[in-house]
C-alpha cells in the first residue's frame, strides 16, 4: 500500500518522501505536485486566511503557528498528516495551537 501510483501520488502519507518542516511540525503531502502548490501558494493563501480571521475576530491574532496548517488543509486533498514533536495527527480537528499572549495594538 505505500507504493506511488503511476503519477506519483501518495494515499499513504505516512509513506510518502513529499514533507514540508518548518521546525515544529512536518506536514505530509501526496504528490509532488501538492507540495509545489503548497510552497507556491502558503504566503498569498496565508494572508488571505490571516486578513480574513482578523476581519471576522474584529482584531489583530498572530496566526503564524496556525497559517500553515489551515493553508496545508486547504490544498492537500487526499489525506491529512501533520507531525508534531513525534505525535503524528490524521485530523484538523486534533490540533490544538497556542496563539499566545494578548498584546495591545500600536496605534
Amino acid at each position: 500500500m505505500g507504493s506511488p501510483t503511476r503519477r506519483g501520488v501518495y494515499y499513504d502519507l505516512y509513506e510518502s518522501p513529499y514533507i514540508w518542516f518548518n521546525g515544529e511540525y512536518k506536514l505530509y503531502f501526496s504528490s509532488a505536485s501538492k507540495l509545489r502548490q503548497y510552497e507556491k501558494n502558503l504566503f498569498s493563501l496565508g494572508t488571505e486566511i490571516e486578513n480574513s480571521i482578523n476581519f471576522r475576530l474584529k482584531g489583530l491574532i498572530d496566526l503564524d503557528r496556525l497559517i500553515p496548517i489551515l493553508v496545508y488543509n486547504k490544498i492537500e486533498t487526499k489525506g491529512f498528516l501533520v507531525e508534531s514533536k513525534g505525535v503524528f495527527y490524521r485530523w484538523l480537528n486534533e490540533i490544538k495551537v497556542s496563539i499566545g499572549e494578548l498584546k495591545t495594538r500600536k496605534r
